[in-house]
């Protein structure tokens, strides 16, 4: 098995046998279940996230030149 060295793993569920993968739309994201013969579960909510990086560039000369960075506003 390949395991990826930046992710994370959760050694609790090794050798459980799944029963079925489901996910479903919701209003606060995306759900993703994993549900495991023993009537146990796996759940993961993904939750939209936006990064808005607003910059100050000059289009004057044709090449977009960055004039001013600031601070990146992020989404909770």
């Amino acid at each position: 098995m390949r395991v990826n060295k930046g992710g994370r793993t959760y050694p609790e569920f090794r050798g459980k046998v799944v029963s079925f993968i489901r996910e479903s739309l919701e209003d606060y994201g995306t759900l993703v279940v994993v549900e495991f013969t023993d009537q146990t579960a796996l759940t993961w909510t993904v939750r939209p996230k936006v990064v808005l990086e607003p910059e100050l560039m000059n289009w004057k000369a044709g090449n977009g030149k960055t004039l001013r960075c600031y601070p990146a506003i992020t989404t909770r």
